[in-house]
């Protein structure tokens, strides 16, 4: 063990943290060898739990907070691995919805340092090795996973789940992942694994298509959350939305083993559960589909743990099958920060982490719905990838203003890419003659935005958008500002 190793194990979590970012000198791998020596070396803490893994170009984060609420209130003891973060490296891994501490990060990133002599571990391998070590230590009954990037080739693909699922795929991240749909859809299927169910809410036919033959391959169950969860009466609001929805058990669902209900049981080969009023605490539209894919993995989850369990110290409570009451509490309870946030009330100030076109579409209609009539002041900063004009473009026909602000280490070329600079903004806002500003703080940029909306705030929304770091940054320069 070298003398930096040795250094290394005794830092404190500021050292930790800033260690780690360190790490982001190895760049992006996509591989799984790195991950699978480190994990070996470690006694393969991801052995040691249940898990669900989660892929999806969008939707997949709330899906997994959604789900992680759920399995709480059910009694689970759950741990939660999500990326990226906004504001602390901390929020990423959590157990009953409670961040790691930063006793605890040091502590998990000195086990981890000692073989840092003999892998080049990347930034995220290290924060998912982590996680593992983490959940390891503190027992938990099951962990939801997020992958961070694709799916076959992320370094959270070293896991054997009790269920995987797809939430949503559109053009993304092109430049790792392939140019078209066909490509993102086969490398996020990556993540299915042979007699494991994988739950899918993808839309687009020949997307679910590749998905539902691929999982044919392998005899992997296929679930389509369209088909076992329908969802209706929705009534939405600035707070949550409120909806009613049916959960239709197959009883013939191989793999699953009886399923055992709480109530509603009946003798055919389905039944449905039934609720009339779900409070999901995340408002918009697009939180709907999240919920009803979080409610079907649930489900799934729940009929293939009643088969395999009968009698299990520490999983005692995951025989009672599924538990309305658990998808009620865990809807109603969730906490999810940078979603279509009310940051701010006057003005209006809205925070959301979009940054693709699929994003940005259903924020622009979130946005109509929800505060019609609204002048939009854009505060954004965006990444510069494949297709940022054509993600920008889907939120301009609701802008009054556009007001740039750079991305927080950004401005060069490196591992997160090239951020959008002022020259490349005005073009575009030009051309759909919308006035446009750029300022080179944040600050200045919040500071201009509440000013231009003024006293009218009634008349005005402020939306900050583009990505996980321009809203981190923007969070931090408001608290400055107050």
């Amino acid at each position: 063990m070298s003398k930096s190793t040795k250094t290394r194990n005794r830092l404190n979590f500021y050292e930790a943290v800033r260690d780690l970012n360190s790490r982001r000198r190895f760049g992006l791998k996509l591989g799984l060898q790195n991950m699978k020596r480190l994990l070996k070396y470690l006694d393969n803490p991801e052995r040691s739990f249940r898990s669900i893994h989660i892929a999806g170009t969008n939707g997949k984060g709330s899906t997994a907070a959604l789900l992680s609420s759920i399995f709480a209130a059910d009694g689970f003891k759950t741990g939660l691995y999500t990326s990226p973060h906004i504001t602390s490296v901390r929020e990423r891994i959590k157990v009953n919805g409670c961040d790691i501490s930063p006793g605890d990060f040091a502590k998990m990133y000195g086990k981890i340092t000692p073989f840092f002599d003999e892998i080049s571990c990347t930034y995220f391998e290290c924060t998912t090795a982590l996680a593992f070590l983490y959940f390891r230590e503190c027992s938990v009954d099951m962990a939801i996973v997020e992958v961070g990037l694709g799916g076959k080739y992320d370094a959270t693909n070293v896991l054997l789940p009790v269920c995987a699922a797809i939430t949503s795929i559109s053009l993304d991240h092109q430049e790792h992942l392939g140019s078209s749909l066909e490509k993102i859809t086969r490398e996020k299927c990556g993540i299915i694994k042979a007699g494991i169910p994988i739950v899918s809410n993808v839309k687009e036919k020949s997307n679910r298509q590749i998905i539902k033959t691929t999982a044919g391959k392998i005899k992997a169950p296929f679930v389509e959350a369209d088909e076992m969860v329908k969802i209706s009466n929705e009534k939405y609001s600035i707070n949550n939305t409120k909806f009613s929805a049916e959960i239709t058990i197959d009883r013939r669902f191989p793999a699953a083993g009886p399923v055992l209900l709480k109530e509603n049981d009946s003798a055919g080969l389905s039944t449905i559960i039934a609720f009339s009023h779900l409070v999901l605490s995340l408002p918009g539209r697009f939180q709907i589909e999240n919920a009803k894919t979080a409610i079907a993995i649930y489900a799934t989850v729940k009929g293939v743990l009643s088969g395999q369990i009968r009698k299990s110290s520490g999983l005692a409570t995951q025989n009672k099958g599924i538990t309305k009451s658990a998808i009620q509490k865990g809807l109603k309870n969730v906490e999810w920060e940078g979603r279509f946030q009310v940051y701010r009330e006057k003005p209006a100030f809205i925070i959301d982490v979009a940054h693709n076109e699929a994003g940005f579409e259903e924020l622009k209609n979130n946005i109509r719905k929800l505060f019609p009539g609204k002048s939009v002041l854009l505060l954004i900063g965006l990444k510069e990838d494949a297709n940022w004009k054509g993600t920008l473009e889907k939120i301009l026909p609701i802008c009054r203003m556009g007001i740039g602000i750079p991305i927080p280490g950004h401005s060069r070329s490196d591992l997160f890419g090239r951020g959008v600079k002022y020259s490349q903004f005005k073009e575009i806002f030009n051309q759909k003659n919308i006035p446009f500003k750029y300022f080179k703080t944040i600050r200045s940029g919040i500071q201009f935005a509440f000013k231009e909306a003024g006293q009218s705030y009634e008349n005005y929304l402020v939306l900050c958008t583009g990505s996980h770091y321009t809203v981190n940054a923007v969070k931090k320069a408001i608290k400055m500002l107050d």
